[in-house]
């Protein structure tokens, strides 16, 4: 393998060095570099010529390197260099894509021939756009096979993935052809790790129709207002803040996008319900820089944290060291108090289907003065719908839970000595 890898070696340094012979550079003072030249000043948008050194024939992997200093090129523009033949401006990356306007004026690029693209040759264009552009070109396009819509499909609307993963859901299925219309919001499931893409066009399309890979944008600076617009006015977002879509998570581990507030700016900071899909960056009042990745959050045991469809987390356990506890107690959570004199519960403004929350506490030699909202309904010791008021010199725990409908209240106290 050694030998093989050193024969390989030498043969293509042979090869180069015959090639310099070939453009007649001097082997004892070697400077090797691509041919570099400039557009020259007669030419138009659409038919450029240079002069080159060193290209006398146009072959199969030719490389230059051309400055324009004259004017923009135009869609469907030739170069012609050395007058060896004008010759058509493809993409480096896409086998039917002509170059158009990219080659503009102070602008220097590099060109590899190719005689295997199209009929009669053509000009590779390499990275025709700056790290720094905006260009949606130079940003990252979808390439895989796509898949019908759930429903219509307006100009420049996110669209999100169905829980099963057969059809993309727009964000709405408006045909408004204006960012400053307000819009329904799509009432369709969507999976929360599934794909966010942006469709870059103006063209619309009916349900269980395929939009084309080439206007599928992965990441790219969109206008949010086409896909998210419930204020009939322009948005005005944060710059530099991340954009979060907010969603109800369903039983099947699907969510629903909010129908009245679809996107914020910041995580709540008490439990509600809600799931967050981070979307990406606000770059202006209007504009949101679409991220790749795309993380879900929720508040859930007085924080916030990463969501998944499935809940296997440990409950949050909270130490209380005072002897008044007045407590919003919270899903997934146990709250361990010592001898209480007061206790005073209440509960979240949204309970989900699957709340649960203890509450463990001494009641002393005066027992503790007890309160909670009256929907809770209570099951004490073996008495059902009943109410709950702690005993003096007692240990209580308290197990509240959803039933789906109501709160229920479990109540389990044994005797203690002394409190």
């Amino acid at each position: 393998m050694a030998n093989s890898v050193r024969e390989f070696v030498i043969e293509s340094l042979r090869g180069f060095w015959n090639r310099i012979t070939e453009i007649g550079v001097p082997h004892s003072n070697l400077t090797a570099s691509i041919p570099y030249g400039f557009i020259d000043a007669t030419s138009t948008s659409t038919v450029m010529t240079a002069a080159v050194n060193g290209i006398t024939e146009l072959r199969n992997g030719v490389i230059v390197v051309l400055t324009n200093n004259v004017i923009g090129s135009a869609a469907g523009y030739t170069i012609n260099i050395n007058e060896l033949g004008a010759k058509p401006v493809y993409y480096f990356y896409d086998d039917t894509t002509q170059s158009s306007s990219d080659f503009t004026v102070g602008k220097t690029c590099m060109f590899v021939y190719d005689t295997l693209k199209v009929s009669g040759g053509c000009w590779n264009m390499m990275y025709p756009f700056s790290p720094n552009s905006s260009s949606s070109a130079y940003l990252i396009r979808h390439h895989y096979s796509t898949r019908p819509l759930a429903t219509a499909l307006g100009r420049y609307r996110l669209l999100f993935t169905s829980p099963d993963g057969s059809t993309y859901v727009p964000a709405n299925s408006s045909t408004s052809t204006s960012a400053t219309t307000s819009k329904t919001v799509t009432a369709e499931k969507i999976d929360p790790f599934g794909e966010i893409l942006y469709y870059n066009t103006t063209t619309t399309k009916t349900a269980n129709q395929t939009p084309s890979t080439s206007i599928l944008y992965i990441q790219m600076r969109i206008t949010i207002g086409y896909s998210f617009n419930r204020t009939n006015a322009a948005a005005t977002m944060t710059t530099s803040t991340p954009v979060y879509i907010k969603c109800t998570p369903q039983a099947d581990g699907s969510a629903i996008i909010d129908p009245d507030t679809p996107y914020v700016q910041s995580l709540p900071s008490t439990e509600d319900g809600k799931i967050y899909i981070f979307l990406g960056v606000a770059s202006s009042a209007t504009q949101v820089e679409l991220l790749m990745n795309h993380p879900v959050y929720q508040f859930k045991n007085g924080r916030i944290c990463l969501w998944t469809n499935v809940d296997n987390s440990a409950p949050h356990i909270s130490q209380i060291s005072s002897s008044t506890l007045s407590q919003e107690i919270a899903d997934n959570e146990i709250y361990n108090a010592g001898t209480l004199t007061s206790l005073t519960i209440t509960l979240p403004n949204t309970i989900t289907a699957d709340f649960i929350s203890q509450v463990n506490f001494t009641s002393g030699s005066t027992a503790t003065v007890f309160t909670a909202p009256n929907t809770i309904l209570w099951c004490v010791g073996s008495l059902t719908n009943s109410t709950f008021t702690p005993s003096a010199n007692k240990r209580y725990t308290i197990m509240f839970y959803s039933d789906g409908v109501n709160v229920i209240g479990i109540v389990q106290g044994f005797t203690i000595t002394s409190a």
